[in-house]
């Protein structure tokens, strides 16, 4: 061991993990016809409408507002001079 080696901890040894946890489990396919029968460009526009991607969440929308004030009106300068 040098000066510069880490001390690193013994890596942890367990099992493997059993074959029937691997496999992939699939659902039958709930396309419809009408589904089957859009283009890809209807389709994703169609899940994005479905999934409402196109309408700004609420966070969004209070990230655009604008963070500066407004500016002053000449009433207010003259209460703020002290």
């Amino acid at each position: 061991m040098h000066m510069g080696d880490f001390p690193y901890a013994d890596p942890v040894l367990r099992a493997n993990s059993p074959s029937e946890s691997l496999s992939t489990e699939y659902h039958p396919d709930e396309t419809t016809q009408v589904e089957k029968d859009l283009s890809t460009t209807e389709f994703a526009r169609r899940v994005e409408h479905a999934l409402r991607i196109h309408v700004a969440q609420e966070t969004e929308l209070v990230a655009e507002q604008s963070p500066l004030l407004p500016p002053l009106e000449e009433g207010d300068e003259e209460g703020e001079k002290g």
